[in-house]
């Protein structure tokens, strides 16, 4: 069996950023001294931040807009963001890869503005890889349909191309 492509799957795989996601989303509700309950945030993983709020607004506390609550969750979210580091071993696995000479690609759902945030300070340009992004603006209820861009990138790993 030859590996024609590898495509790293960016949260859990490259780094992980649903702690810090998670802490900025409950920092902005208890700042504002809305209460909720324990297992609030947890239900709410790998969804757009906008459904967690606008639950908020329709359930807990409507004296809030939601754009002020995503605002203020991106100022703390782009504070905590470099304390970010890579999972164990990836660059090392990586640099592997690389010295085999096998296309890879990091895929994500992530925003264009968590990405930009991240590709600040965190050395992507190590993994001579791309980005494939899955839009937002695809994804319903939380579940989302590959863009153009992640259908050009399994085409490449299946060898179609």
């Amino acid at each position: 069996m030859t590996i024609k492509t590898i495509l790293f799957d960016f949260d859990g795989v490259v780094v992980n950023t649903e702690s810090l996601h998670l802490r900025a989303l409950g920092e902005v509700l208890t700042n504002h001294g809305i209460n909720y309950p324990d297992d609030l945030l947890q239900n709410f993983v790998g969804k757009n931040d906008a459904l967690l709020y606008q639950y908020v607004i329709d359930n807990l506390d409507d004296s809030y807009e939601l754009d002020y609550l995503l605002n203020e969750k991106n100022k703390i979210f782009d504070k905590i963001v470099k304390e970010l580091k890579p999972i164990d071993g990836f660059f090392d696995f990586i640099d592997s890869v690389i010295r085999k000479k096998i296309p890879h690609a990091v895929v994500t759902s992530s925003s264009k503005e968590t990405l930009k945030m991240i590709s600040d300070f965190f050395p992507f340009q190590r993994t001579h890889g791309f980005f494939v992004r899955r839009r937002h603006q695809e994804c319903l209820d939380g579940v989302c349909v590959p863009g153009p861009e992640a259908a050009d990138a399994f085409r490449l790993s299946s060898g179609s191309e």
